[in-house]
């Protein structure tokens, strides 16, 4: 039978290991970094948030959702080509994500390609229907393009999935909607 003092180092020994199992820091995570990257976006360090998604493509080089974030971050810094080489590599990895497809539509729009973005808010909102900001973005499109009917779709679409805090666009595509209608209505 083991003596108390020997009961009490074992003890001793295997608390003091639960105790440095919990104070070791967890392995590296993709989504730590991005979720680090995403609160520098919020804050408008858009450098900072670019270097937490490099961080998470080094670390795992098949994560899309980093992918999308470093697109969305390089597009806002105008680095197009940059943006537009990681969220092709986003769509390449996860050709089901309406986040990489819409995001993409957004800088191909920035930088004009009214084609390609059409295509890529297209496909965004048929993998996910509820996408407001897709329909939103397609529906501005459609409507400076002059394809009224289209854009009246794409408006009508928003406005069934727009959340109710989106007021000043659903205001602006109720309106745009009426303004088409009637343009039709007269011919033009």
């Amino acid at each position: 039978m083991p003596s108390m003092t020997q009961t009490t180092a074992a003890l001793g020994a295997i608390l003091g290991s639960l105790l440095l199992a919990g104070c070791q820091s967890p392995a590296p995570d993709p989504a730590a970094f991005c979720k680090a990257g995403n609160a520098l976006m919020d804050k408008r360090d858009l450098r900072g948030a670019a270097a937490e998604f490099d961080k998470a493509i080094k670390l795992d080089p098949t994560f899309a959702p980093a992918y999308v974030q470093l697109g969305v971050v390089n597009g806002r810094l105008g680095r197009i080509e940059a943006a537009l080489a990681a969220l092709d590599r986003a769509i390449a990895l996860d050709p089901a994500d309406p986040a990489a497809f819409f995001s993409r539509g957004a800088v191909l729009a920035r930088t004009g390609q009214t084609e390609g973005a059409l295509a890529d808010y297209g496909r965004a909102t048929a993998l996910d229907p509820k996408l407001h900001e897709a329909w939103y973005a397609q529906a501005k499109l459609l409507d400076a393009a002059g394809q009224a009917q289209a854009a009246i779709a794409a408006y009508r679409h928003f406005l069934e999935a727009a959340p109710h805090d989106s007021e000043r666009e659903i205001h602006t595509a109720t309106f745009r909607i009426k303004v088409l209608e009637g343009q039709q209505k007269r011919g033009k």
